[in-house]
């Protein structure tokens, strides 16, 4: 029961992290393409 816990917050952590790095690359196309509007 505690190991399949730990592997499910395992993969959680990796899904956070993934979506963290996606959300963090697209704000900063965006800053990007706000600096060339400028």
């Amino acid at each position: 029961m505690k190991i399949s816990i730990c592997r499910c917050f395992k993969k959680f952590k990796l899904c956070f992290f993934g979506l963290n790095l996606i959300n963090f690359l697209k704000l900063k196309n965006l800053n990007f393409a706000n600096f060339g509007f400028y």
